[in-house]
């Protein structure tokens, strides 16, 4: 089997033979032809992005669903790719008769450096989209990677942040915002994660009070599923952005069996927190954990791409007060939150990390789209409210808002 070194030399021989191969195609084209292809490329990105989540919406495909991650990727990659070429072509006949006249040499040259800079920046957008998302081996190796390195430590503030917002397009995971800009997210180090913690007595028992969301979002054309965890008797605490918009939930307890009908007595689109009260509900309730310090085992429970329960095994890097927007988008906010090594996907939302007892430190609801295996968890002090609502006898519903941002 291939290791890690020999794989990211492999990734940076074949960068290089591609980076010499656009000089060539550069040189050949010229750089109004080269030019014409960017504005091109970008132009059916952008255009794929708006027309696609559009379509998305009006049918009844998941935003967490991979489908969706894959139709959204081919879709621009397709779209892009197509108006590159029809716009280069078209860059390339007007610049004809100059060329042919010997007017060329500057054009050629100006197409060669413009064409292979414009590669390198592709090849560290390409970089930085992938490695929230890749496999663990295939992040290895990008990391390992001294042309992917190169590029992507080189990108300029403004499209790390522009990236960012592209790969929640492209995937369209439904994660609030943690930080306003990417660039503030501390970069915390911490041993990887305890594999045993998974089977403790504590987490097993945990997996009784874990339950898998289903909210069904008319006004956006569109069905979300998340995770939540029983916090008082027939009370459910879960993520804002999981249920925004619904107007009919259910759950099921270890994400088989009968779905319960919820009520929403709670709706935090600030610090992304709600309580669902469910009158069939009979599940035993979790106890709840003081504040954790760095480097404490802790493990992930929930539904991850709307697929059965799950445990994966995670440890805390820090606590951070992190400030970004509400689930809308529409103003800022500052959250206590732990950043903690650990693979958190779509569906996991609003489900408990918990630690090795079983007891919940806190509410799974963000991952990072700038570093690899990190995601972002409520602290209990932040869902505060929330914990005091669920604790109430209150069961007057409240609304739900609009459907969430992506």
């Amino acid at each position: 089997m291939m290791d890690a070194v020999t794989a990211a030399m492999l990734v940076d021989l074949t960068l290089v033979l591609l980076l010499v191969i656009q000089v060539l195609i550069g040189w050949q084209r010229g750089l109004v032809s080269t030019v014409f292809g960017v504005i091109g490329y970008l132009g059916g990105a952008v255009l794929a992005l708006w027309g696609l989540s559009s379509l998305l919406a009006l049918t009844s495909i998941g935003p967490d669903s991979t489908a969706r991650a894959i139709i959204m990727l081919v879709g621009v990659l397709g779209l892009a790719s197509a108006l590159h070429g029809l716009t280069a072509q078209l860059g390339t006949r007007l610049m004809a008769r100059r060329r042919a006249d010997g007017g060329g040499q500057l054009d050629s040259a100006g197409g060669a450096v413009v064409n292979v800079l414009v590669t390198a920046i592709v090849i560290g957008l390409v970089g930085m989209a992938l490695l929230p998302v890749v496999p663990d081996a295939w992040r290895r190796t990008l990391n390992d990677s001294r042309v992917v390195t190169a590029t992507t430590d080189r990108m300029p503030p403004e499209v790390v942040t522009a990236t960012s917002e592209l790969t929640r397009a492209l995937y369209d995971a439904g994660f609030p915002p943690v930080f306003g800009n990417p660039l503030d997210e501390p970069r915390m180090e911490a041993a990887a994660p305890d594999d045993g913690a998974v089977t403790t007595p504590g987490i097993q028992r945990a997996a009784a009070s874990v339950v898998k969301i289903r909210a069904s979002m008319p006004g956006c054309n569109r069905v979300a599923e998340g995770s939540g965890w029983v916090a008082q008797p027939r009370r459910v605490v879960t993520n804002a952005h999981v249920i925004a918009g619904a107007d009919r939930i259910t759950l099921q307890v270890g994400g088989t069996g009968a779905r319960l009908p919820a009520t929403v007595i709670q709706f935090d689109p600030n610090r992304d927190l709600a309580v669902l009260d469910v009158p069939s509900l009979r599940a035993p309730a979790l106890q709840t954990a003081p504040a954790l310090e760095n480097g404490t085992s802790t493990v992930v429970a929930g539904f991850p791409l709307d697929g059965p329960y799950d445990l994966e095994p995670a440890r805390i890097r820090g606590t951070v007060h992190a400030t970004g927007r509400d689930i809308y988008g529409s103003s800022m906010v500052t959250r206590e939150i732990y950043s903690i090594y650990a693979d958190v996907n779509p569906g996991n939302s609003g489900g408990p990390l918990l630690t090795e007892d079983g007891r919940v430190a806190g509410t799974v609801f963000a991952r990072s789209t700038v570093t690899p295996q990190t995601g972002f968890v409520l602290t209990n002090d932040t869902a505060q409210a929330a914990l005091t609502a669920a604790s109430s006898t209150n069961r007057t519903p409240v609304g739900t808002g609009s459907c969430a941002t992506d």
